[in-house]
């Protein structure tokens, strides 16, 4: 199993033992009658609303089949209500060329030159929503944490080896772009104490890139997990 496969499932295997509940929630209980509703209010011990956070970490690009690459990252947040908020983020990687791309270069043999494009660095703006406070039992211990979404827009600097697959192999230099695209990410903020907690996020990053030496452009989809810690104010 992969680093990336690794990664991902430590990611999202807490997923399934989550469990929601709003401020205010309704439950029927029908063995007490029909007439019967219980309301359970449950206080919110962390609270995000007109907070601002700092958040730093690392983790992996998950996406790339001709390349591996590690990240480190930054983000500040705040939050105009406990549902609503706003963050910028800016992470620098570093990538290289992974053994399926070494494979398929063949070198002695039959093989062929893998276009591959490495992201050097991104930076951008998320709109956030956070619709559930939740909390799960972990061996008796209490844990809170909210599930975060976002989406805006974001700039990425990236290279890539079209020149070398234009004149095969003769010309490595490679080239140096910039993107802006849509980007979008769900984590989820565990709280250790009202200062501290740990951010788990998937970024997503969708932009037009070149399509080898073609001239053409495709849709690339570039996708970082990440695990950071955070500080709210």
């Amino acid at each position: 199993m992969s680093y990336k496969k690794i990664f991902l499932f430590l990611f999202f295997i807490l997923l399934p033992t989550f469990s929601f509940a709003a401020e205010k929630s309704l439950y029927d209980l029908d063995w007490l009658g029909k007439d019967k509703k219980i309301f359970v209010l449950e206080n919110r011990y962390f609270k995000k609303d007109g907070r601002f956070s700092l958040a730093a970490g690392g983790g992996v690009t998950t996406s790339g089949a001709f390349v591996d690459s590690f990240n480190l990252g930054a983000r500040a947040s705040y939050f105009f209500s406990e549902q609503f908020g706003a963050e910028f983020f800016y992470h620098t990687l570093s990538g290289k060329e992974n053994e399926t791309a070494r494979t398929v270069r063949n070198h002695g043999g039959a093989g062929s030159i893998p276009f591959r494009i490495i992201i050097q660095n991104y930076y951008g703006g998320l709109l956030l929503w956070s619709p559930f406070y939740a909390k799960m039992n972990i061996f008796n211990l209490i844990v809170y944490f909210d599930w975060i979404f976002g989406a805006g827009m974001a700039t990425l600097s990236q290279t890539n080896n079209k020149l070398e697959v234009a004149t095969g192999g003769r010309n490595k230099t490679e080239t140096i772009e910039n993107h802006s695209g849509f980007a979008w990410s769900i984590g989820i903020k565990f709280y250790l104490t009202k200062m501290f907690s740990i951010r788990t996020d998937l970024t997503a990053i969708h932009f037009n890139g070149p399509k080898s030496s073609t001239g053409d452009t495709l849709m690339y989809s570039h996708y970082d997990a990440t695990v950071m810690l955070q500080m709210s104010f």
